[in-house]
């Protein structure tokens, strides 16, 4: 599922879709290169710098600076896995009613390009990007953030 405007009125419904796929590891999901990455794993980055990922972590922390904000999914941003949020991303994430402070210490399943330059980080622009896990790590319950 690869959330844009495009999609947004029936992102849920693909989301559910590919929850049941992968829990029957249906088509791509049969392929160990689309596994979800566990944001706790440095080691899963690896090699995956430019690729389309899904990671899911806890967010350990957000940081704040003049351009962009981030959410850390671990102590170190350069080394540990973060979301970075640009200035329409977070215009974007708050016409969701969402603040990324409330984020933090929730767990998420984050999916998009991973960059690798400065640890691996993706770059939030969608909102529907970031779903909210409502079960444990293991459990494809979850609600995306756009509104419906």
């Amino acid at each position: 599922a690869t959330p844009d405007a495009a999609v947004r009125p029936c992102f849920a419904e693909i989301l559910r879709r590919e929850a049941a796929a992968r829990a029957e590891a249906l088509g791509v999901w049969r392929d160990p290169n689309y596994v979800i990455l566990d944001a706790s794993n440095r080691a899963s980055f690896t090699g995956r710098g430019g690729e389309t990922v899904i990671v899911e972590g806890h967010v350990t922390g957000v940081g704040e600076t003049r351009f962009r904000t981030y959410l850390n999914f671990g102590p170190i941003r350069t080394v540990d896995f973060s979301v970075t949020i640009g200035r329409q991303g977070l215009k974007n994430l708050e016409t969701t009613g969402l603040q990324p402070r409330a984020l933090e210490g929730k767990r998420l399943r984050v999916r998009g390009l991973l960059d690798t330059r400065f640890g691996p980080q993706i770059d939030l622009v969608e909102p529907a990007a970031i779903e909210i896990l409502t079960d444990t790590p293991a459990s494809p319950q979850s609600r995306p953030l756009a509104r419906r």
